[in-house]
């Protein structure tokens, strides 16, 4: 009786355990609507982490549990974004441009007025079909 508990104990436990996971996909571009190749991708804690290919698309297993990721790039602004309930994130990142002679506080405010205009710009890169946007899991 023991012998055939234990394989169903097991095919249990390996269900459940797959099940708390899951997969996001998306393409991170800069604010030119350029793919931007070797963003990572990660959890705070960095324990998922993945890095976009040459055409800016990564794919990023992670606990369901996770509730945001982080987006970096050489030369760009990082974001903090929320997942949600989200199977599909593009992400569009916004230079990290510095002037010479620009103080941080300078900087700061720059990239909020910057910032400022985000929405739009996702919505001409989905018009423009450089990135399909946020689709929820089914």
């Amino acid at each position: 009786m023991r012998i055939l508990i234990i394989p169903i104990l097991l095919v249990y436990f390996s269900q459940s355990v797959a099940a708390q996971e899951r997969v996001i996909r998306g393409r991170v571009i800069d604010e030119h609507f350029s793919p931007l190749e070797g963003a990572r991708i990660q959890s705070k804690d960095s324990k998922y982490s993945t890095i976009t290919n040459n055409d800016g698309f990564y794919e990023l297993v992670i606990d369901s549990k996770i509730s945001s990721i982080v987006v970096s790039c050489i030369g760009m602004e990082s974001e903090v974004i929320k997942l949600k309930k989200f199977c599909r994130l593009d992400i569009l990142l916004l230079d990290n441009m510095i002037i010479e002679f620009e103080t941080q506080k300078e900087h700061n405010k720059s990239y909020i007025l910057r910032k400022k205009g985000f929405p739009n710009l996702y919505k001409k890169a989905i018009q423009k079909d450089i990135i399909q946007g946020k689709k929820k899991c089914d």
